[in-house]
C-alpha cells in the first residue's frame, strides 16, 4: 500500500475591481503533489496554471534505483536531510522514515482541512508540527507561508480595523517563503509567492473619502517594493515561461512602482502564455488605461471586452468594462455591463457605486425629453423620528440602526392610510466599508430584502414590510398602516421573528416646510469654528431658510447655537457609527456621509428643496443674481420639471499671501483652477419629494422631474479644499477671482 502525502496550497482569492485598487484579480494557484514513499510509485503534480486552467502531468519514479538519481529538489522533498542519502539504496531510507513520513502526511492533510474550512489557527499549527519534525522539508514552510497569507486576506476582509494584524501576518508569511527558497533555491513558485508576501506587506491604508474610486492602501516605501521585485526577477529566471510569475511582476509594477507601460509588458507576457487567461487580458487594459494615453482607448475597450468573452461568468470583468466606458465618457454603454456585475453578485459596493455614478451622468446628459415629468404638489410629511438621533438594536449576530423615519397620508378605498418610510442599516458582522471607509451594507441586508419576514407593527394591527436597497450605504423599510388615533406620537414597531430583531421608533407630527435647506456632513474638529460661522452667514444672506447641522462631537454647539434660537437650524448630534474607524484616519470619520445625506433629506421631507453642501464649499451667483437672497429666488422661479439642480465644482486651493492674514476666507483664497471639475465633485440641490436616496455628489434616481446641469458661469460651487486645515496649496496653473468678496458687504 503506497502513502501519499499531499502539500496543498489554498489561497484565499483576492477579489479586486479595477476602481478599487487599479489592479485586477490575482490568480488562485492550487499546488498539490504526492510524494510516493516506494520507488516504484509515481509523483504527481498537480498544478493550477489559473484560476480555471489545470494541467496535469506524472513524473514517474520507477526507474529510480538510487537516490544520486533524485534531483537536490526532489531529494529535499524525499529525505529529511541530504547527508542521509549520499549513495546506497532507497530500502535504508523506506524502512527508517515511513513511519515519520507517514505521520507528516496525517498532520499535513489535517492542515488542509483546517485551512479549506479557514480555521487558519489550527492549519498553521499542524504545518508548523509537520516543518519542526521534517526542517529540511520546503513545502513545509512554503504551506505555513500559505496558511498565514490566507488569514491575513480573510483579516482584510473582515474590518478595517484589522488590518495591521494582516500586515503583521504578511510579515511573517514572507519569512517562511524565504525559508522555503533556501531550502529549495531553484523552486520559481516559491519565489513568487516571496515576492507577492513582500509585495502585500509594503502596502498600507489610506482613506480618501472624496475619491470613491481611489485606492485602498499606498506602498509603504520604495525599497519594499524593490524587495518584493527581487523575489519575482529571481522566479521568472528560474521560470520564464510562468504566466503567474509575469502577472504578480504586472501587479507589482502597476500598483507599487507605479509603472504602467512595463506593467502592461509583463500582462502581454502573461497573455502569450496563457491566452485562455481573462485575468491577464483584463489586467493589460487596466495598465493600458492607466498610462494615460488617449491612443489606448479602443485597445483598453477591446483587452477588456475579449476577458468578458474569456470568462462570462466573472462580475469583475463586467465591471472592469464598464469602468473603462465611464472613464471614456460612455455612461449609458457602462450601464449593461454594470447591470450584467450585479446579477452575478449582487452584494459588490464597488459595482453599486459604479452604476449610481453611472445612470446619474446618463441622465444628467440625456435629451432633454427623456428625463421624466414634473413632480406632482408634494403631500408633506405628516410624521418623523420624534428626535433627530439614530436609534439601534442588537440580536445575536445582526444590527440594526434606524437614522430617520416619516410617516405621510395616503387615501385609499379604506380611507386614509399611513405610508411609513424608515431609513436603516442592518449589518452583519463585522460591518463592510467601501474604499476610503464609507459606510456598507454588509451582505446580511441584501439578503434580508429579499426575504418575507421584515414586518411593521402599528396600532391597528401587523402588516408585511418592504426593503428596499440603494446600495451601497443605505436601505428604506416601507410599510402602510391603519390611520393614526389620537393625537399623541405614532409608534412603529419594527419586527423580525427569522433574525430576532424588534424596534421600537416613535415619530411626531412634522413641522411646516422650508422654501430652501441645507444640509451638511458629519461635521468634526479640525474644522475651525469661524470657516463654519462664514460659511452659514453666506448661505443665510443668499436666502437658505434652515439648516440640518450634523455635528460629530458636539463641537460646535456655540456656533450653530444662535441659528438654532431662532428656528433657523436643527443641530443634530450624529456620533460615530463605528468607533473603530476613529483611530484608522481623520479623514475616516467621513465614512458615513451618505448616510448623513440621505438622512437629512428624509427629515426635510416638507422642505421645498435641500442642498447638500460641505462647510467648505460655497455656492457662487451669476453677477445678475448677486443680491441677498440670490439663491432663493433662482429656485423659486425654476420649472416645475426641474428636481434636481446640479452644480459643478470649482477648485480654490491657494490663497494670496498678501491676504493671507485677512478675516474671511472670502478675502483669503481668491486662487482657483482655471476650469471646473468636469465630473465626480458636483453637488446637488433636489426636491425632497423626488428622491428616496442621495448620495455625496449625484443622486442615483429620480421618482419624477429631471435634472438641470447648470452651467459653470451662471451658478457653482466655489470648494476651498484646503482652507479647513489651513493649507495654501501651491498651484501654477491657478488663476486669481475675487468674485466672490462681493458678498463681504451684505454679510453680518
Amino acid at each position: 500500500m503506497t502513502t501519499t502525502i499531499f502539500f496543498l496550497l489554498a489561497l484565499t482569492p483576492y477579489f479586486n475591481i479595477v476602481r478599487t485598487t487599479g489592479s485586477s484579480t490575482q490568480s488562485t494557484l492550487l499546488f498539490e503533489k504526492a510524494i510516493p514513499l516506494q520507488p516504484d510509485a509515481s509523483l504527481r503534480v498537480w498544478h493550477a496554471e489559473s484560476q480555471r486552467h489545470y494541467k496535469f502531468f506524472d513524473a514517474d519514479l520507477a526507474q529510480l534505483k538510487d537516490p544520486q538519481e533524485l534531483s537536490a529538489d526532489e531529494a529535499v522533498w524525499l529525505v529529511p536531510t541530504h547527508a542521509a542519502y549520499q549513495g546506497g539504496s532507497l530500502q535504508p531510507w523506506r524502512v527508517a522514515h515511513r513511519r515519520a513520513l507517514e505521520a507528516a502526511a496525517a498532520l499535513n492533510d489535517k492542515g488542509n482541512g483546517h485551512l479549506a474550512a479557514q480555521e487558519f489557527e489550527a492549519a498553521i499549527r499542524c504545518y508548523e508540527e509537520v516543518a519542526q519534525s521534517h526542517p529540511q522539508l520546503p513545502h513545509a514552510r512554503f504551506n505555513i507561508g500559505n496558511a498565514l497569507d490566507a488569514r491575513a486576506e480573510d483579516r482584510s476582509d473582515r474590518a478595517p480595523e484589522l488590518f495591521w494584524e494582516a500586515r503583521h501576518d504578511y510579515q511573517a508569511a514572507a519569512s517562511q517563503f524565504r525559508a522555503a527558497t533556501q531550502l529549495a533555491p531553484s523552486n520559481a513558485d516559491f519565489y513568487r509567492r516571496l515576492g507577492e508576501a513582500l509585495a502585500k506587506y509594503n502596502l498600507v491604508p489610506v482613506s480618501d473619502w472624496h475619491h470613491t474610486s481611489g485606492t485602498r492602501s499606498t506602498p509603504a516605501s520604495v525599497k519594499g517594493a524593490r524587495e518584493a521585485e527581487a523575489a519575482l526577477r529571481v522566479a521568472g529566471a528560474l521560470a520564464p515561461l510562468s504566466a503567474e510569475v509575469a502577472l504578480a511582476m504586472g501587479n507589482l509594477l502597476l500598483d507599487q512602482l507605479r509603472a504602467p507601460g512595463p506593467a502592461a509588458e509583463r500582462y502581454r507576457h502573461a497573455a502569450a502564455l496563457l491566452p485562455i487567461s481573462s485575468i491577464a487580458y483584463s489586467n493589460l487594459a487596466t495598465a493600458l488605461m492607466q498610462s494615460g494615453h488617449a491612443g489606448h482607448n479602443e485597445e483598453v475597450l477591446e483587452y477588456f471586452s475579449h476577458a468578458l468573452q474569456l470568462n462570462t461568468a466573472d462580475p469583475v470583468a463586467y465591471n472592469d468594462l464598464a469602468y473603462a466606458l465611464m472613464q471614456q465618457g460612455q455612461h449609458h454603454r457602462a450601464l449593461r455591463p454594470l447591470q450584467g456585475a450585479l446579477r452575478l453578485l449582487p452584494t459588490a459596493p464597488e459595482v453599486h457605486i459604479n452604476l449610481a455614478t453611472s445612470q446619474a451622468a446618463a441622465r444628467r446628459a440625456a435629451p432633454r425629453a427623456h428625463l421624466g415629468t414634473p413632480c406632482p404638489t408634494p403631500r408633506g410629511a405628516r410624521w418623523h423620528l420624534c428626535r433627530a438621533a439614530w436609534h439601534e438594536t442588537v440580536a445575536a449576530r445582526h444590527r440594526l440602526i434606524v437614522f430617520e423615519a416619516t410617516a405621510q397620508g395616503v387615501p385609499s378605498l379604506q380611507g386614509e392610510r399611513l405610508k411609513v418610510s424608515v431609513l436603516a442599516f442592518l449589518e452583519g458582522h463585522p460591518a463592510a466599508t467601501a474604499p476610503g471607509g464609507h459606510a456598507l451594507l454588509a451582505p446580511a441586508a441584501y439578503r434580508w430584502a429579499r426575504s418575507t419576514s421584515v414586518q411593521c407593527r402599528g396600532a391597528r394591527g401587523v402588516v408585511p414590510a418592504q426593503v428596499v436597497l440603494d446600495p451601497p450605504h443605505s436601505l428604506q423599510i416601507r410599510c402602510t398602516l391603519g390611520p393614526h388615533l389620537g393625537s399623541g406620537p405614532l409608534q412603529v414597531h419594527l419586527l423580525d421573528q427569522a433574525l430576532g430583531l424588534a424596534l421600537s421608533i416613535q415619530l411626531c407630527p412634522a413641522p411646516q416646510g422650508h422654501g430652501l435647506s441645507v444640509c451638511t456632513m458629519p461635521l468634526f474638529p479640525p474644522l475651525p469654528s469661524p470657516l463654519l460661522a462664514e460659511w452659514l452667514r453666506y448661505h443665510v444672506m443668499l436666502g437658505v431658510d434652515h439648516f440640518y447641522v450634523y455635528d460629530r462631537f458636539n463641537s460646535f454647539h456655540e456656533v450653530v447655537a444662535p441659528l438654532v434660537a431662532g428656528g433657523k437650524a436643527t443641530h443634530v448630534i450624529w456620533p460615530l457609527f463605528h468607533p473603530a474607524m476613529h483611530n484608522t484616519s481623520k479623514l475616516s470619520k467621513y465614512y458615513d456621509q451618505v448616510l448623513v445625506a440621505s438622512a437629512c433629506v428624509m427629515r426635510a421631507a416638507n422642505d421645498a428643496w435641500v442642498a447638500t453642501i460641505d462647510p467648505d464649499e460655497f455656492v457662487h451667483l451669476s453677477e445678475g443674481y448677486r443680491h441677498p437672497a440670490g439663491l432663493r429666488h433662482i429656485l423659486a422661479t425654476m420649472r416645475r420639471d426641474v428636481s434636481e439642480v446640479v452644480l459643478h465644482n470649482m477648485l480654490f486651493p491657494a490663497s494670496v499671501p498678501a491676504r493671507s492674514t485677512d478675516a474671511s476666507l472670502l478675502s483669503r483664497y481668491t486662487m482657483r483652477h482655471p476650469e471646473v471639475v468636469e465630473f465626480g465633485r458636483e453637488k446637488c440641490i433636489v426636491r425632497p419629494q423626488a428622491v428616496d436616496f442621495i448620495w455625496a455628489h449625484f443622486v442615483s434616481q429620480l421618482h419624477c422631474g429631471r435634472a438641470l446641469v447648470v452651467a459653470p458661469d451662471e451658478m457653482r460651487v466655489n470648494h476651498y479644499l484646503n482652507a479647513v486645515a489651513g493649507m495654501n496649496q501651491h498651484c501654477s496653473v491657478c488663476i486669481e477671482d475675487r468674485n466672490a468678496t462681493w458678498a463681504l458687504e451684505y454679510m453680518d
